[in-house]
This record gives structure tokens, C-alpha cells and sequence, in this order.
């Protein structure tokens, strides 16, 4: 039986065997027979390499070939367990044969009404591996989402909440579905499962406050578990969607020797940037993960190398053999470097303090900028205005080229987009000075006597600037929530908040700070104006 010689040459996974096996046999396989043969090349086919040689392989198109003829011909030969089979197995191997995608998109209601679960994960699963976007399929599949939810295990929520993410199609009421199965999702111990879904509910910006509870409540679960992976996107998912889980992130930083160790050079910046972003910052990780400068530096690719300092450069985290291992990298990014990757390392060596260390790499990288060839959005061109003068102020004897005109008059324009607010607590400081007689100004440029040479509008404003008789200024800063990262339930100042201290002191003013819970206290107990005393008395 032909049944029985697939399955010996499976077992003994000989896939030429397999190959000949198909093509001594053409006229009697049926559809059993094709999605075990696909299913074992899917299996046994390793490396791009053999996947490449396997694309050429005579026999191997001519089965695939064979396959989409027969789809086009008489689609109702296949059920949909064998088009899911072969589908995924295509997907596994990361081969993108539009003739085949194409003929399994005309095929959308048939495989989205007859489909299980299981099938429609491996389908959509697959395509978006493969990278072929079906508006007409996943809308299909999106139809069944009560289906899908109720009876569909995790993985398979996992798969297919990951694939539409991964091709940002927004599907409300699957997602809505979905997330309520909360409990289940996070009972289930399905580490990954919990890890694709965070990650696909927080890249198409949906928040499922209970979904996301139910999973920070698995943080033993998932902080003991060896999947660095699953934690860095779970921990990601967290951040991008401002979910707070101090639990969660607490049992993440204590795995910091595990998570270095692994050797995952894009887990690490993963959660590093995630740490960042919800204002965490675990010493001991950041530490951990510094240490091992010589591995990211040799096996992290641009983005992973640009967020990690970004990360780093945000939490304030000392880290000068990272960031001098980093721009040693200086001709990768320069020829793999996006706009967000330029702008991002540039900004992140200038708030770090280290533009001397970086000197090579944050000179090409400006060059870089200026070439014409990038085309920064606005979040990216302010990182460059912030670069651009904090570059003129502390290291001035970079070689730095003026940009261009239009390159300049974005920078401009971004700069002047910065937020500038006079909050209520800003206006009860000068409304205290006021009472003491202390003369002062609000929002004040730091840069009005610099030699900073583009105009830098809004950028950087000092809270309040007390002017004195020997050319020394007071700067006072007020600083919120915001200006702070937690550690250990302190706080402490977050690496831009320290970045403007050095700014301020190196344009000579003497920089006075206010806590805002030291203001709230002092306000409440009538006795913030000693606060303001104390605080000047010899500035």
C-alpha cells in the first residue's frame, strides 16, 4: 500500500525517498497522500539553504505544481484538514508560491465555514509567515470568531491572533471574542500562548484590561518558565499598551542571569525596551544584560543594538562598554540603519553621555541623516533636533556637517512641535517665588545664549529660570511622575531628566529640582514656601 511506504520512508526521514516515492506514484495519490508527503518535507527540510535546494528540486515542483492544478481543477478533491495541512507545511518552510496562495483565497468561505479551529490556524498561520495578505480570507475566518473562541484551544487563539497581527488586520470581534476567554487563556499554563496573543492584542492596539490582568496574574508561571522569548513579548505587550503589572515585571527582573545567559540577543533588547517604556529600572537586568556587550554587539542585528541603547539611554543605566562595543558596529549601521535606527542610536548616545565614546559611529550616522536619501516622521526628526544641540553643547568638536536646508527646516519644525504646559503646580511654584519677591521667569530656552545654530523654538524649556546678578542662573525643574523610573519603590531620576540636568549645568545653570510628592506634601502641610527657602538658600 502506498499508505505504507510513505509512512516507512517518513520514519526513516528520507525525504528523496519520498520525492521518488511521489513521483513513481502520481496517478494513485490522493489527498492523505499529499499532506503527509508536505507535511514531512515540512518536518525534515531544515536551514534556508536546503529549503532553497529544495525549491529547485525537479520532483518537488512538479508536486506543487501538480497540487495547484488540482486546486484550480476539482478544489472539492481536498478536504480542508488536507488544505490546512499542505498550507501550513508551505508555511513551515517559508515558501511563498502566489499560484498556490491564490487558488486557497478562492477557496475563503468554503474553508472558513467548514474549517475546525485547528485548520483555520494553520491557515492564516501560514500566510502570515509567508507574508501573503488575503483580505478575503481573513475576513472569512474573522466571521467565524464565535466559533473560533468557544471551541478553538489556545494555541489555536494564539496562531490566529498572532497571524492577523502580524498582518495588521484589525478584526474587532474576533479579538473581543477572544479576550473573553481570559481565565482559560491564562489558566491554561501556555506560556507562548499567552505570549502570541499580548503580543498580537498590543500590535493592533487593543487593551483587554481583564485579559491582561488574568495574565499578569500568571507572573510566577511565566517568569519561571524557560521561554525568554514568550516573557520579552508578554513584557512588551505590557509596555506598548501601558498595562501596569508590577508583579509581572518584578518576576521578570528577577530571571536577569537566565535572560542574559540565553544568549537571545533580541529577547534582551525586547524586554530591556519594555522595562523602558513602563518605567522600570531593575538594576540588576540592565546590569546583567550590559555585561554581555561583546555577544550583542557581535550577533544582534541594527534595530536589536539601536533599541537596547535607546533602552538604556531612557532608564539612565550606565553602560559605557555596551555603547563603545555598539559603535564599533558603525559600518552595519550605516549600511542596514533605517530612520528609525539612526535617529534613535543618535539620540540615545546623546542622552546617555557618551558621544565621545561613540564618535565614529555618531558621525556617520549624522552623515547619514543628511544625505537626502531617509525620510524621517516627526517622533524621529526630534530625536535628531535633540541630538543635533546637545551635540553643539557637549562635544562641540564633533565633525558634524550643518544639514541641508529641508533637512533643517524639519528638524525646525519638529522642534517646535515639543509640549510645552504650564502645569497647576508649575504655576503655584512662581506664584510662591512671586510671594518670597523673588524675581523669575516660566518656560525659558536654555539655548537663547548657546552656540547651538538651528532654532530650537520650544525645545528642552526650562520650568523657571532665576535670573542673578553674576550671570549665574537658577534653574528650576519641576519634575512629575514622568522624570522618574521606579527601582526598589523609589524613585529615581529617569536617564532624559539626568540629560537635561548635564545640559542646563554645562550651559552654566545651577539647577534646582522639585520632587512633585515633595510639593504635594509641602502644600498640604502650608509649608512649601520653607520648601522653596531651603531649596535656593546658597544657589
Amino acid at each position: 500500500m502506498l499508505s505504507g511506504e510513505i509512512s516507512k520512508l517518513k520514519n526513516k526521514r528520507d525525504v528523496p525517498g519520498l520525492l521518488t516515492l511521489y513521483a513513481q506514484n502520481v496517478d494513485n495519490v490522493n489527498t492523505i497522500h499529499l499532506a503527509n508527503i508536505y507535511g514531512t518535507l515540512a518536518k525534515e527540510v531544515r536551514g534556508s539553504d536546503n529549503v532553497e535546494k529544495l525549491k529547485t528540486d525537479e520532483t518537488f515542483k512538479g508536486l506543487l505544481e501538480s497540487t495547484i492544478k488540482k486546486l484550480q481543477s476539482t478544489p472539492e478533491w481536498f478536504g480542508v484538514r488536507q488544505i490546512a495541512t499542505i498550507t501550513h507545511s508551505l508555511g513551515k518552510l517559508k515558501i511563498l508560491n502566489e499560484w498556490f496562495f491564490n487558488e486557497i483565497e478562492k477557496l475563503s468561505k468554503r474553508i472558513a465555514k467548514e474549517g475546525k479551529p485547528q485548520e483555520l490556524s494553520n491557515i492564516v498561520w501560514a500566510c502570515a509567515t509567508v507574508g501573503f495578505e488575503s483580505a478575503e480570507l481573513f475576513e472569512a475566518v474573522a466571521g467565524q470568531h464565535k466559533r473560533i473562541a468557544k471551541t478553538g484551544d489556545v494555541q489555536h487563539l494564539s496562531n490566529i491572533t498572532w497571524a492577523f497581527a502580524k498582518l495588521e488586520c484589525n478584526a474587532d470581534a474576533l479579538f473581543g471574542k477572544v479576550a473573553g476567554e481570559y481565565e482559560r487563556i491564562a489558566e491554561s499554563g501556555d506560556v507562548q500562548g499567552m505570549s502570541n496573543i499580548c503580543w498580537a492584542f498590543a500590535k493592533l492596539g487593543y487593551k483587554a484590561a481583564e485579559l491582561f490582568e488574568a495574565v499578569a496574574g500568571q507572573h510566577k508561571l511565566i517568569a519561571g518558565s524557560s521561554n525568554v522569548q514568550g516573557m520579552s513579548n508578554i513584557c512588551w505587550a505590557f509596555a506598548k499598551l501601558e498595562c501596569n503589572a508590577d508583579a509581572l515585571f518584578g518576576a521578570v527582573a528577577a530571571q536577569h542571569k537566565r535572560i542574559a545567559k540565553s544568549c537571545d540577543v533580541q529577547a534582551m533588547s525586547n524586554i530591556c525596551s519594555a522595562f523602558a517604556k513602563a518605567g522600570h529600572k531593575a538594576e540588576a537586568l540592565f546590569e546583567a544584560v550590559a555585561r554581555q556587550y561583546g555577544l550583542i554587539a557581535k550577533s544582534g542585528n541594527v534595530q536589536n543594538m539601536s533599541n537596547t541603547c535607546s533602552a538604556f539611554a531612557t532608564v539612565g543605566h550606565e553602560a559605557k562598554d555596551l555603547f563603545k562595543a555598539v559603535a564599533a558596529q558603525h559600518g552595519r549601521f550605516v549600511r542596514d540603519g533605517n530612520e528609525q535606527d539612526v535617529a534613535n542610536t543618535l539620540w540615545s548616545f546623546a542622552i546617555a553621555g557618551y558621544l565621545d565614546e561613540g564618535r565614529d559611529l555618531v558621525e556617520k550616522l549624522w552623515n547619514r541623516a543628511c544625505d537626502g536619501r531617509l525620510q524621517f516622521n516627526d517622533e524621529d526628526l526630534r530625536q535628531l533636533a535633540l541630538f543635533y544641540a546637545s551635540a553643539q553643547i557637549e562635544k562641540p568638536n564633533l565633525n558634524l556637517e550643518p544639514p541641508p536646508k529641508p533637512l533643517l527646516d524639519q528638524i525646525e519644525a519638529a522642534a517646535a512641535k515639543s509640549n510645552v504646559t504650564d502645569s497647576r503646580s508649575h504655576k503655584e511654584v512662581s506664584s510662591t517665588l512671586t510671594e518670597l519677591n523673588i524675581d523669575h521667569k516660566m518656560e525659558v530656552s536654555p539655548f537663547e545664549s548657546s552656540n547651538v545654530t538651528f532654532n530650537t523654538s520650544t525645545m528642552l524649556n526650562i520650568d523657571i529660570v532665576i535670573s542673578k546678578n553674576d550671570n549665574k542662573n537658577i534653574a528650576i525643574e519641576f519634575n512629575g511622575p514622568s522624570h522618574y523610573i521606579q527601582f526598589d519603590g523609589r524613585d529615581f531620576e529617569s536617564g532624559t531628566t539626568k540629560f537635561k540636568r548635564r545640559l542646563l549645568e554645562k550651559l552654566n545653570f545651577t539647577v534646582v529640582s522639585i520632587h512633585w510628592d515633595d510639593w504635594r506634601r509641602a502644600r498640604e502641610a502650608n509649608t512649601h514656601k520653607d520648601l522653596l527657602r531651603n531649596l535656593l538658600k546658597e544657589k
